[in-house]
Order: C-alpha cells, then sequence, then structure tokens
C-alpha cells in the first residue's frame, strides 16, 4: 500500500510539473509574440515551439569609443549593473549584478532569446510599449555558440553566431557578456541540449518519412 501511495504521489507531482512548465511556456511565447515586432499574430503553438530561456545581456562594443545602452544600467568603477531577471519582454533595469568587463568594451543592451528551434535577438525600440524589435533570427541548426576564455576584453563572454552564408541582417556574429560565471555555464548547457534535441527530432521525423515511404511501396508491390 505505501508503495502504490508513493508511486501514485510520483505520478501526481510529475503531471504537477508538466503542466506548471506548460503554463510558463504559454506565459512567455505570448509575452514574446506581444512585445517583439514582427511576431503578433504569429502561432508558436502549432509548430510546438517552446521558450528555453532569455536574458537581457550587454554584446561587446566593437569599436570601443562609447557605451551604447548605459542609461540603462548604472556604470561602476568595474562595470555596469544591469538586470539578469530573464523575463521575457521586460526592459532592462538596474540592478547588484556587475559584468567584469573594461567600460570601453561593453556596447548596448541585447535580448537574447533562446527557443526549441530558432535564436532571436531584439533591441529595445519603444520604452514605454517595451516593443522590442528584431536585429538578428535563425534556425537553431543554422547558429553556433562559441564559448570564450577570459580575457583582458572581457569575462564570462560567449558569441552567438550565423553559418548561413546570406542573411537579412548586418551582423552576423555577437559577443554577450554574461552576468555571472553561472549564467554563462547555464547559456552553454542550454544550446547544446536544444541543438542535440532538435537534430534529433529531425532525424526522428526524416526517419518516419522514410519508413512511410517504405510502407507504401510495400503495399503497393503487394497489390
Amino acid at each position: 500500500a505505501v508503495c502504490s501511495t508513493l508511486k501514485l504521489f510520483e505520478e501526481v507531482t510529475e503531471s504537477a510539473n508538466k503542466i506548471s512548465a506548460e503554463k510558463e511556456n504559454i506565459i512567455k511565447v505570448t509575452n514574446f509574440n506581444t512585445n517583439v515586432q514582427g511576431f503578433q499574430g504569429y502561432d508558436h503553438f502549432k509548430d510546438g515551439r517552446r521558450a528555453v530561456r532569455d536574458e537581457w545581456l550587454y554584446i561587446q562594443n566593437p569599436t570601443g569609443n562609447s557605451i551604447g545602452g548605459s542609461s540603462a544600467g548604472t556604470v561602476t568603477s568595474s562595470g555596469v549593473a544591469l538586470t539578469g531577471s530573464g523575463a521575457v519582454g521586460a526592459p532592462p533595469n538596474p540592478c547588484s549584478n556587475t559584468l567584469s568587463a573594461p567600460l570601453s568594451s561593453l556596447g548596448s543592451l541585447r535580448h537574447l532569446y533562446l527557443f526549441s528551434d530558432m535564436v532571436t535577438i531584439t533591441k529595445l525600440k519603444n520604452k514605454r510599449t517595451k516593443v522590442e524589435k528584431v536585429i538578428f533570427f535563425s534556425s537553431i541548426m543554422n547558429v553556433s555558440f562559441i564559448d570564450l576564455s577570459d580575457s583582458d576584453k572581457g569575462k564570462h563572454m560567449f558569441v552567438i553566431q550565423s553559418n548561413e552564408p546570406e542573411v537579412e541582417y548586418s551582423d552576423k556574429s555577437f559577443t554577450f557578456y554574461s552576468t555571472s560565471p553561472g549564467s554563462k555555464t547555464q547559456w552553454v548547457n542550454d544550446f547544446k541540449t536544444t541543438k542535440s534535441d532538435w537534430e534529433s527530432k529531425k532525424q526522428k521525423s526524416n526517419l518516419d518519412k522514410v519508413i512511410e515511404i517504405l510502407q507504401i511501396s510495400v503495399l503497393s508491390n503487394s497489390n
């Protein structure tokens, strides 16, 4: 009886966790649809798209002449403080997290989104309405995630880079500063896992198509 009760409790807990995760995904994807320009009204759910992770992060300034988006954070002697809440659609606000990077290296704040099948990068277009504009968008299969070693240019950095020969956006590569070693590790792990899951899903889909074609062929030859 005890074993049966424990098993039932585990099943109920698992179901509750799934419901909670699904509710969180619906909220995140819905907010993304609402706040990101160009995606309003798009049905992400028909393809089973899931929101894996998102965060407002600073990118590296390629010129080193100025600090873009510094008004969104607090400049200190050791870097710039910014939000790390990861809430979809939430504009950047100052907090206690501080980046370990030279001020001349910091560029603008960008919102990095990782979905189950795509990577999107946006910038805040309207502070009042919280509308974001897409500056990079690609299938996860056409994106590389490069883990950078710490250097005098900064710590906890990684690169998102498009592998497509032709992209409609001006920038094909973005160097991001994570807010902490833990944040960077989470991004690295989430990207690897998500890309691997998508590859497995595509392989299974292709295998199912092959099996379907073979079944049709066998049935046709048997008649």
